[in-house]
């Protein structure tokens, strides 16, 4: 995938600074649900948003090419849900393709993943 994605970010750039294609990582909270037989254990749940974007002359090329791509970002995060033991385990729950103005003679297209992993802490 990475030959495919020259940019990769920490969280998201800023609009009008971008270079296409990219791949932006952003953390978008945490969930600590209260759970008083817990016993000093916790879960929590991390949420990120995985964001691909292209742009391509062809409108449908660029289309395709972000909903290629965010399938193989599923695709890793199922094989590795636990983050490679970061966490219990991981799920991906949406897949949302987003209408992205053009830029000069160019489409944009993109697809944000959302991803949660859930780690069991003691305190």
């Amino acid at each position: 995938m990475s030959a495919n994605i020259p940019f990769w970010f920490f969280g998201f750039p800023i609009e009008g600074e971008e270079k296409f294609p990219y791949i932006a990582v952003k953390f978008s909270g945490v969930d600590r649900p209260f759970d008083r037989r817990s016993s000093g254990k916790q879960t929590e749940i991390y949420r990120f948003i995985i964001r691909v974007r292209f742009s391509n002359a062809a409108s449908d090329a660029a289309e395709k090419s972000a909903l290629d791509n965010a399938e193989l970002v599923e695709a890793v995060l199922k094989s590795k849900n636990d983050l490679d033991g970061m966490a219990d385990w991981g799920w991906s729950e949406r897949n949302e393709a987003e209408p992205l103005p053009a830029k000069g003679n160019f489409a944009i297209s993109g697809v944000d993943v959302e991803f949660s992993c859930e780690k069991r802490v003691t305190w």
